[in-house]
């Protein structure tokens, strides 16, 4: 039986760590498994307990903004999304520090980094004195588990388990900012319309699904489709590459209406 520890007890699992070990604690998001970043000894145990591919790499949580940057190279949208977001449930892809260790990112140049969302996860990070490998406690391509019990039957060679519930029990938002147009890799709790209200996010198209004569009726029945369905959004095509509800340029008074994965609210210039 993996011996579990109340929140109080951050010193004994902070100890766990320091000597390598691997641990399960409670994100805001999923329950997660955790390891020391700066020990190649841990994550390589990290990869055996997850039954995880070599190749992939690990998000990373820090305790604050000093240490993403200590790993990573902040641009301009990462910021904003930083001071709008963090710490929340959100995961931004960053490209990496030139001076961490290949092991972390398993030779990639992109790091994904999450900020502690709760003052006991904060509180470890900053007694161990290193960020930590954050992943979802399963092993790997299975269902993340969603109890502590579920946790020791999938992962029994854990070190330590951390009691406590999650808040969300879905996965984060990710976002890539590692390069000029950002990508909305997964959406999570932080919606693409929250995303787009700090940095004017503009997905691209896939394909168009149908299309629609514009009439006042005809835009109002789309819009309370697409809001109802929450799967199918209005496009609307505009001058300059720029949203301006004041201004739409519409090629041939057409509306395009696509069906994707994830809701979006509009997209320019098609």
């Amino acid at each position: 039986m993996i011996k579990r520890y109340k929140k109080n007890e951050i010193e004994n699992l902070v100890k766990i760590l320091k000597n390598d070990g691997v641990i399960s604690v409670q994100t805001d998001t999923v329950f997660g498994i955790c390891a020391r970043i700066n020990s190649e000894i841990a994550h390589d145990k990290l990869i055996t307990i997850k039954n995880r591919s070599i190749k992939k790499s690990f998000p990373v949580m820090c305790a604050n903004e000093e240490q993403i940057k200590s790993i990573a190279i902040v641009n301009d949208v990462a910021k904003k999304l930083i001071k709008s977001f963090m710490p929340g449930p959100i995961t931004l892809v960053l490209k990496k520090n030139k001076d961490l260790p290949e092991y972390v990112t398993n030779g990639k140049d992109t790091i994904a980094i999450r900020m502690a969302t709760s003052e006991t996860i904060k509180k470890l990070i900053l007694e161990l004195g290193s960020p930590i490998f954050m992943t979802s406690a399963n092993q790997s391509g299975e269902p993340t588990c969603n109890s502590l019990d579920e946790i020791e039957e999938m992962c029994p060679n854990l070190d330590g388990i951390m009691e406590g519930n999650v808040i969300f029990s879905k996965g984060s938002t990710i976002i890539d900012c590692s390069s000029d147009d950002i990508k909305i890799l997964r959406e999570g709790p932080i919606t693409i319309e929250q995303i787009n209200e700090i940095v004017n996010y503009i997905p691209k198209i896939s394909k168009i699904m149908c299309f629609a004569k514009l009439t006042d009726n005809n835009l109002h029945r789309l819009k309370s489709e697409c809001n109802e369905s929450g799967k199918c959004v209005l496009y609307y095509a505009y001058e300059n590459n720029k949203i301006d509800d004041n201004k739409p340029y519409l090629k041939n008074d057409e509306v395009y209406l696509e069906r994707i994965d994830i809701p979006i609210i509009a997209v320019a210039g098609m």
